[in-house]
């Protein structure tokens, strides 16, 4: 009997280790921007005048993409805020609905950025750049299902 609770107890004790130890150690890997922007406009082969536009759309992107995700972080706080102080979870999530809409909205209007933000890369493209730009897209989706698959 004594054997039989010695062995339960270290089961119990080291399940939990068994359970981590195929859990991964450090999150996939993310490649570098820079590095992609690089791999990008040497196998797109891009003129300097499609790099003098690229640059100034970028900064124009990266200012207007800033301040939703700005937003969106000030909103996730507020409704992080109102489920920490305590009160019950259905007038919490009574008093967060406005706030989860409003997050809803900014997250559409983030899609919005990029979805542009792609179009107008692509107007300035050839027919040719555009069939290995959505090339390129397709490696990039499979390397990112390959590295969260992991």
């Amino acid at each position: 009997m004594k054997n039989k609770i010695i062995v339960l107890m270290i089961m119990l004790v080291l399940s939990p280790v068994a359970a981590l130890a195929n859990y991964p150690k450090e999150p996939p890997k993310m490649r570098d921007l820079k590095e992609l922007d690089k791999e990008i406009s040497t196998r797109l082969n891009l003129t300097d005048e499609q790099l003098k536009i690229l640059r100034k759309n970028k900064t124009k992107n990266i200012k207007s993409m800033e301040e939703t995700i700005s937003k969106m972080e000030s909103v996730r706080k507020k409704i992080k805020n109102v489920y920490i102080i305590g009160i019950p979870k259905y007038q919490a999530d009574i008093r967060t609905a406005p706030m989860k809409m409003e997050l809803v909205l900014l997250k559409q209007n983030a899609d919005k950025i990029r979805y542009e933000n792609r179009k107008n890369f692509e107007s300035i493209l050839t027919p040719e750049q555009k069939k290995e730009f959505e090339q390129i897209r397709k490696e990039l989706i499979q390397e990112r299902r390959q590295n969260f698959a992991k």
